[in-house]
């Protein structure tokens, strides 16, 4: 009874998470259409944390990668960008005229409105025009790509955690401890005595509890695999 109470729990609370998920999205994107800025802090929120996540990763790649696509999303999604991110795109059109940002409203259908942006440049003459799509878009791209290239790199020098050892690097991993040590450690897996291993791998290698259990949980597979294929145990 209690088994199937639990699973009933389980169930309504990914109903629930789920139903959170939907509306809260829906609120984004509603926001997004009717507030300026509002995509700006979003991308900038979802991509600083991917950035963050891919700070320790040897390669670099996979930081420019993500700018890249980040550009991409804030050109499509972010057209009108916010007055701060305008502020250079202003600064380029300041010899031709003013720039300003519109809000146009339409009533779609009875009590139903729709809201859209749009950038535009009056003259020095007076006349309004838009500015072209091309540029803007263009415009928007770079801005992106600069902004989180500089995140993502700056995440890179300034966060990046030395100590973590790659999990699916065997050479560096089996570089952790010296031999001595080594045969401590598996020592300690032969008495069952795993959390004292662990301690014994942070204390002498100075890495992550996480790395230093990923390091444990392999040299136990290795050991094992060994004794598997001699006979020996562990």
């Amino acid at each position: 009874m209690k088994k199937q109470v639990g699973v009933i729990g389980i169930l309504v609370g990914i109903l629930l998470i789920g139903i959170a998920i939907f509306f809260g999205a829906a609120w984004v994107m509603y926001s997004g259409m009717q507030t300026q800025g509002i995509w700006s802090i979003v991308l900038l929120v979802i991509f600083s944390i991917v950035l963050y996540k891919v700070r320790s990763t040897k390669d670099p790649t996979a930081t420019t990668v993500i700018a890249f696509f980040a550009a991409f999303m804030g050109m499509a999604m972010d057209t009108w960008g916010n007055f701060i991110y305008n502020k250079p795109l202003e600064w380029i059109y300041s010899s031709q005229g003013q720039l300003v940002i519109g809000k146009d409203i339409s009533n779609y259908a009875p009590g139903h409105y729709a809201s859209s942006y749009s950038i535009n440049l009056i003259t020095k003459g007076g006349e309004i025009e838009p500015v072209s799509s091309f540029i803007l878009y263009g415009y928007r791209f770079i801005q992106y790509l600069i902004l989180f290239l500089i995140i993502g790199y700056a995440m890179r020098w300034l966060l990046k955690d030395k100590n973590v050892v790659p999990y699916k690097v065997t050479e560096v991993r089996s570089e952790i401890l010296t031999v001595t040590q080594k045969k401590e450690v598996i020592q300690l897996l032969k008495e069952n005595n795993k959390v004292k291993a662990v301690k014994v791998v942070m204390d002498n290698s100075k890495v992550s509890m996480k790395t230093a259990k990923d390091y444990v949980d392999w040299l136990e597979k290795e050991n094992v695999d060994r004794s598997h294929r001699t006979g020996r145990p562990l």
